[in-house]
């Protein structure tokens, strides 16, 4: 990143000595031990730099934490909520209200599978797209809720209100 800042104020200021381009473009912010900062001086915006980011580590594992004890259930949900790396907006929210669960087949929605949401009422019907008119489901249940074979079925089962 350096080398790209100093060709971009050689390109910039051809004639200017170093000591200029040093006065005018690299300073100390506040709170910071650095006094080569690329930064604007006129505005107070700086270049971020690399080293600034800490490192995020992986969380340890406790050495007899198997995701298949069942004991140990409520703690392998909290880990991956903490993550939740498969899911984004509107998504999260369903998550976290019903708890990580699938309210058709009772199982866990983080197993991997391919998430939907779900409208309780349909659109077509005047549903809307607040969060009581949404479920979060696998891709499979989902399929088979709108099949014609289990058509009002589990409805009942949706249209409980969140526990919590």
């Amino acid at each position: 990143m350096w080398i790209r800042q100093r060709r971009y104020l050689y390109r910039r200021h051809p004639n200017k000595h170093w000591w200029w381009r040093r006065k005018h473009y690299l300073g100390k912010i506040p709170g910071r031990e650095d006094y080569s900062v690329f930064m604007d001086k006129s505005t107070g915006g700086f270049l971020w730099k690399h080293a600034w980011t800490k490192i995020q580590r992986h969380w340890l594992v406790p050495k007899n934490a198997s995701p298949d004890n069942p004991e140990l259930r409520d703690y392998w949900r909290n880990r991956q909520a903490r993550k939740q790396p498969f899911i984004y907006g509107v998504k999260v929210n369903l998550y976290k209200r019903q708890k990580g669960y699938c309210p058709l087949c009772d199982q866990e929605l983080d197993n991997g599978e391919q998430l939907h949401v779900h409208h309780i009422q349909p659109k077509a019907e005047g549903g809307d797209n607040k969060l009581a008119n949404l479920r979060l489901l696998h891709a499979n249940c989902h399929r088979q809720l709108h099949s014609k074979k289990r058509k009002n079925v589990e409805v009942s089962k949706l249209r409980e209100p969140y526990a919590g």
